[in-house]
């Protein structure tokens, strides 16, 4: 069973699988748009278009599309490739998806569109536990510690998820970005 975290403003408790013992970081980053929801809510769905986002995802593959979207998504940064699993698990458009990662690591996470009189709020949401990524889910080059990775990688995860939300509203509001993704 896993553990609840308000998520305030943004509405509802997002559920993750962390272990009690484990801490469990939680990014919450926000941005408004001059669009509505649905022409938002249309951009954030489109997980395979992330790629366009972010500096470390490589690729984006749908594996099933039944009543629920299953997507891999393969990541690159500095000497290490990492692919993951993630499944859709709840999806109301034109104002949320919950989703979560179904391999190596522990992790839950939200897109929130909310209604605004001049366009839109978007709101991304992610609790994860970083020790719940295992040795063998990552190849490491010789003397490079797990712990090494998991503390350089959590800075990381934050700054690109500001970095992929502010991408997606340059994208959907037609804003000049001030970073490239390479």
């Amino acid at each position: 069973m896993g553990t609840g975290i308000n998520l305030g403003d943004v509405g509802g408790t997002l559920f993750c699988r962390a272990r009690l013992r484990s801490i469990v970081n939680e990014i919450a980053v926000s941005r408004e748009l001059n669009q509505p929801p649905e022409v938002v809510f249309d951009t954030v769905r489109d997980f395979q278009a992330y790629p366009r986002y972010s500096k470390y995802l490589q690729s984006v593959s749908a594996t099933a599309e039944t009543q629920v979207t299953e997507y891999a998504f393969q990541f690159g940064w500095w000497k290490l490739a990492y692919e993951t699993q993630a499944r859709v698990t709840a999806c109301e458009p034109p104002h949320t998806i919950d989703w979560t990662i179904t391999q190596d690591l522990e992790a839950d996470g939200r897109w929130v569109v909310e209604e605004r009189s001049d366009g839109s709020q978007l709101h991304f949401q992610v609790a994860y536990d970083p020790d719940s990524l295992g040795s063998d889910a990552v190849s490491l080059p010789f003397g490079v510690s797990l712990d090494w990775v998991r503390d350089r990688a959590t800075a990381l995860i934050e700054s690109e998820a500001k970095r992929v939300l502010d991408r997606i509203v340059a994208e959907v509001d037609g804003r000049p970005t001030r970073d490239k993704v390479e």
